[in-house]
């Protein structure tokens, strides 16, 4: 956030013989990385051996625009190998439609982290899954439940009766929209890890690199001159990414999904 280092600099760390050094630089190049390390990131992940620095350079190689990281992952995933929170969260910012039945689906293991993996698939905003949702009443406290209904549909709506037509992406109850993703950036209710998390997702569906890191802990006018920042340079992305659909780097997700070696 304070931007000391320089990507260039946080990219030989990943490599550090430190677990716990290793992640907190993929970490960070996921907020401030170029795309050109994208590709070394996945490499990276390829030759590690400890789960959490895997799962970390696969999100950072995700969030910069591997689509063979997002395939990586998914294929992870679909061998309900432990759900590494990065894993999920990569999904959770880069991931279309299906993978909000693959979080579920996940949500369904006896040992899994049905909360957080339930909230990451409301965040793909599928109106189909809410649905499910009745269905994790005995595992999952009811406020989760209710906000995981929430990121989908808003307050006091319920799911389309009719779901046989094309899926459309909602962001609490509208169609999704870089607009209605930067105006979340500045909602009171949104806490900062999810703000971080959304801030992210916008780089990832856009393909748009930040004007600057989105400081989570600075004055109010400070943070409010750097998101009107934010809203002129995102709304360049407006006009070409109709409203709701999944989206990765500026594409169709689905297409990106096809792209893949």
């Amino acid at each position: 956030e304070r931007g000391q280092l320089a990507p260039e600099q946080l990219l030989p760390l990943v490599e550090h013989a430190d677990n716990g050094v290793a992640v907190e630089a993929a970490l960070a190049l996921a907020l401030v990385g170029n795309a050109e390390q994208a590709q070394a990131l996945a490499l990276a992940a390829g030759s590690a051996q400890d789960p959490r620095r895997i799962g970390a350079l696969l999100f950072a190689a995700a969030a910069l625009g591997c689509v063979q990281a997002v395939a990586e992952i998914r294929t992870r995933l679909q061998k309900s190998e432990a759900a590494d929170p990065c894993l999920v969260d990569a999904l959770a910012i880069a991931g279309d439609d299906s993978d909000a039945f693959l979080l579920m689906n996940l949500a369904t293991l006896p040992d899994a982290d049905a909360d957080y993996l339930l909230l990451s698939a409301a965040n793909l905003g599928c109106a189909a899954t809410v649905r499910a949702l009745p269905s994790f009443a005995d595992r999952v406290p009811k406020n989760v439940l209710d906000e995981a209904k929430r990121l989908i549909l808003g307050d006091g709506q319920d799911p389309p009766a009719d779901t046989r037509g094309p899926s459309v992406r909602l962001l609490r109850g509208q169609p999704w929209s870089v607009p209605g993703l930067v105006a979340r950036l500045r909602a009171s209710d949104e806490t900062i890890r999810s703000q971080r998390r959304l801030a992210l997702e916008l780089r990832v569906r856009t393909g748009l690199l930040p004007p600057a890191v989105l400081p989570s802990f600075a004055p109010a006018q400070t943070r409010s001159k750097a998101l009107a920042h934010w809203t002129d340079h995102f709304a360049r992305a407006s006009g070409r990414l109709p409203a709701g659909q999944w989206y990765y780097q500026g594409k169709p997700a689905k297409l990106a999904r096809k792209g893949v070696a």
